[in-house]
């Protein structure tokens, strides 16, 4: 009895405790009005310098967080030059 407890509930307690001390989301770290605002920054940008402007304004928003998806557009954008 002692060893089903030993290989079955202490494994299954022990994943218990690190699933509710980690978290399978992490939290965001800035309002998610700074991903809403970039997103509408990004569906009026007309040139590569507007994609930039957006991505520095993100940035001051969220505090220094990367942009999401930033690469995919920039990359789009140069793409269709």
């Amino acid at each position: 009895m002692l060893r089903k407890i030993v290989t079955i509930a202490l494994p299954v307690a022990a994943a218990a405790a690190a699933f509710t001390f980690f978290p399978a989301r992490t939290a965001q770290a800035y309002p998610a009005s700074c991903d809403s605002a970039w997103e509408a920054c990004m569906a009026q940008a007309a040139s590569l310098r507007d994609r930039v402007i957006c991505n520095r304004a993100f940035e001051q928003c969220s505090g220094g967080a990367i942009p999401p998806n930033a690469i995919d557009p920039l990359l789009g954008a140069i793409r269709k030059h």
